[in-house]
C-alpha cells in the first residue's frame, strides 16, 4: 500500500489534474492523499526522524535541520511560516519515501513508476500541443507556450505551475530513467516500450528548447556512461554522445557557449551577484524563505546560491552538504563495487550508476533553476539515501566531523561563485 500512496503522489504532484480538470478544480488532491499516507504509513516515516536513523543518514539529517532552520529564520525575520508550511510537504514526502522504500526491489519499481509519471505527463504536453488531444482550459492550459526573444517555447508542465526550464529537467530525470530501464530490461521485448518513453521525454526537451535541461541531460548521460561501463564507456561516451548531442540539440541549445554574453545568461549572473551579497547582508539564518525574489524583484536562478541568501550560512551548507554528501557516498559505492567484480551483480553497478548520473544531472539542472524548496529536489535526494543505506548499510559518521567538511565544501563553492560573477558579467 506504501509503494502506492508514493506512486499516486508523485502522480498528482507532476501531473496535478485538478489544475487542467474543471471537475477537480479546487480539489486539494495532493493534501488529501499525503495526510491520508502520514496516518497510514505513521510508523515508517516517523522512524525516519529517530536519533539512531538521523545519525546515519547524513542526507535525512541535512533535510530535517534544513526545514528547521527555515522554520526559524522565517521567525526572525517576521513572516507567516507560509513558506516553511510549503516547504514541510516535500520534507514529508521526502521521509515517506525514505521510510517506505527499504529494499533493492522496492527502490526500482518505485523509480520505474516515476519513470512512467514523467512519460505521461510529457505526452499530454505532446498530445495537447499537437492539437490531438484537448487538456485544459484556455485560462490554464497543460502545454502553453512561452514566448521570448528566441521565438517560442514550449509551455508549462502541470497547468501554470512549472515554465519550459523546470519542464526541461523533469524530462531529463525521465530520459536518464527510460534509457537505463532500457538498458536492463527483462524480458528483451520491453525494451522498445522504454526506448519509446525515452523519445518522448528527448522530443519534450528539445520544444522547451532549454539550455539548461540540455546541459543536464548531456552530464548525466555522461556520467551514467563512464560509470556503469567505465574506461570502455568513457571513451564509446566521447565518440557517441557529441554526435547525439549534437541530434538533439536545438539552435538555441547550441549556443551553450555564448549564453553567458546573451541576455538571459548575462540577468541570472546578476541574479546571482545579488543573492552573493543578500547572502552576506544575512550571514548567519538568510533572509528567509522565498524573500529573495520579493527583495530583489526577480527569482534568483540558483538554488545552492537562493540557499545562501534565504537560509543563512548554514542553511546553505546543509542543502550544499546534501548534494555532496550524496554524491561521494554514492561514488565511493561504485567504485567498491568495481574492484569486487566477482562478489558484486552488473546490476547494482548499473543501478549505482543510474543514481550518479540522476543526482549529478539534477545538481547541474538546479544550478540555474529556484528548486530549493519543491518536492522533485527531495525525491531525489530521498533515492540517493534509500540507495547508499541500501548498498553501504547503516554506518554512523560523527554528523559534527560531515558538518565541518560541509563549511569547506561551502566556502570554496562561494569563493568559486564569486570569481564567477566578477568575470562574466557585465553591468
Amino acid at each position: 500500500m506504501g509503494q502506492l500512496f508514493l506512486l499516486l503522489l508523485t502522480a498528482i504532484y507532476f501531473i496535478r489534474p485538478s489544475e487542467w480538470l474543471p471537475g477537480l478544480a479546487g480539489m486539494p488532491l495532493f493534501q488529501i492523499v499525503i495526510l491520508t499516507a502520514l496516518v497510514l504509513c505513521f510508523g515508517a516515516w516517523t522512524s525516519q526522524i529517530s536519533e539512531r536513523s538521523l545519525r546515519t543518514s547524513p542526507i535525512s539529517a541535512c533535510v530535517c535541520l534544513l526545514l528547521g532552520i527555515s522554520f526559524v529564520s522565517e521567525v526572525l525575520n517576521l513572516g507567516t511560516v507560509t513558506s516553511t508550511t510549503q516547504f514541510a510537504k516535500s520534507v514529508l514526502l521526502y521521509l515517506l519515501v525514505t521510510g517506505l522504500i527499504d529494499t533493492h526491489e522496492r527502490l526500482l519499481r518505485f523509480l520505474q513508476g516515476f519513470a512512467c509519471v514523467l512519460f505521461l505527463l510529457g505526452l499530454l504536453v505532446l498530445l495537447n500541443h499537437h492539437g490531438i488531444l484537448a487538456v485544459g482550459s484556455d485560462s490554464s492550459p497543460i502545454g502553453g507556450v512561452w514566448e521570448d526573444r528566441g521565438g517560442q517555447r514550449l509551455g508549462a508542465i502541470g497547468g501554470l505551475t512549472f515554465d519550459p526550464n523546470d519542464t526541461a529537467v523533469l524530462t531529463m530525470l525521465g530520459t536518464i530513467l527510460s534509457l537505463h530501464f532500457a538498458a536492463v530490461a527483462r524480458p528483451l521485448f520491453l525494451r522498445p516500450v522504454w526506448l519509446g518513453m525515452a523519445c518522448c521525454n528527448i522530443y519534450v526537451l528539445q520544444l522547451t528548447d532549454s539550455r539548461g535541461g540540455f546541459l543536464s541531460l548531456v552530464v548525466g548521460l555522461g556520467a551514467y556512461v563512464w560509470l556503469r561501463w567505465g574506461k570502455k564507456g568513457l571513451l564509446w561516451g566521447a565518440c557517441l554522445l557529441p554526435l547525439v548531442a549534437a541530434k538533439i540539440a536545438t539552435a538555441r541549445m547550441a549556443g551553450l557557449g555564448s549564453a553567458f554574453l546573451e541576455d538571459t545568461g548575462q540577468s541570472r549572473l546578476q541574479f546571482w551577484t545579488s543573492a552573493l551579497v543578500l547572502a552576506k547582508s544575512n550571514p548567519l539564518l538568510g533572509a528567509g524563505p522565498d524573500s529573495f525574489s520579493t527583495i530583489v524583484g526577480r527569482a534568483s536562478h540558483n538554488s545552492l546560491l537562493q540557499a545562501f541568501a534565504e537560509l543563512g550560512f548554514f542553511g546553505g551548507t546543509l542543502f550544499l552538504g546534501a548534494f555532496g554528501y550524496g554524491a561521494w557516498q554514492l561514488y565511493s559505492i561504485r567504485r567498491s563495487l568495481a574492484t569486487q567484480p566477482g562478489t558484486s551483480e552488473p546490476s547494482n553497478q548499473a543501478q549505482v550508476a543510474m543514481m550518479l548520473a540522476l543526482l549529478g544531472g539534477y545538481a547541474v539542472a538546479i544550478l540555474a533553476l529556484n528548486h530549493l524548496y519543491t518536492m522533485p529536489t527531495y525525491i531525489v535526494l530521498a533515492v540517493t539515501t534509500v540507495c547508499i543505506r541500501n548498498f553501504a548499510g547503516e554506518e554512523t559518521t560523527p554528523f559534527s566531523s560531515l558538518f565541518v567538511k560541509f563549511c569547506g565544501l561551502s566556502v570554496l563553492f562561494l569563493i568559486a561563485s564569486k570569481l564567477a560573477v566578477v568575470l562574466l558579467v557585465r553591468w
